[in-house]
């Protein structure tokens, strides 16, 4: 029998991380990174479709609404230094996942992507960007 397990933003980091191939230590790009790209996920998503954040922080007027800003404490993955408590349980990703959750797996994997021109096809970073907006638009 099938369950609804929501997703985490340990599972949103790990996605982007095997679309780019650094799912495997030691990784090119540092958990602060994808949580910076992942931040910036957010901003963008509340440009695009602020209508994403309705009823999932607090009530009130929209804009006056804060986007979350996560950081390493944030994730259930151990550094030692940085997060030597991981949160229990994991941080559950913040907006509707049906809709939001991959255009912003799409975005961290562009960023890195951008940050990593030098070793990966120039126009796949913005391949990734103009699906990340279309996944957020629709149809």
């Amino acid at each position: 029998m099938s369950s609804y397990v929501g997703k985490t933003i340990d599972q949103c980091i790990l996605e982007a991380r095997q679309m780019v191939n650094d799912a495997s230590e030691p990784y090119r790009n540092s958990d602060e990174t994808y949580l910076g790209y992942l931040n910036s996920a957010l901003l963008t998503v509340y440009t695009v479709r602020p209508d994403a954040f309705i009823g999932n922080f607090t009530q009130g007027i929209l804009s006056q609404a804060p986007v979350i800003q996560y950081d390493t404490t944030d994730l259930q993955v151990v550094d030692g230094i940085a997060n030597p408590t991981p949160p229990a349980p994991a941080t559950q990703f913040p907006l509707d996942q049906r809709f939001f959750y991959n255009p912003v797996v799409v975005y961290l994997a562009a960023r890195v992507e951008i940050a990593d021109d030098e070793y990966v096809d120039t126009q796949r970073s913005a391949q990734l960007m103009a699906s990340f907006i279309q996944q957020l638009r629709g149809p």
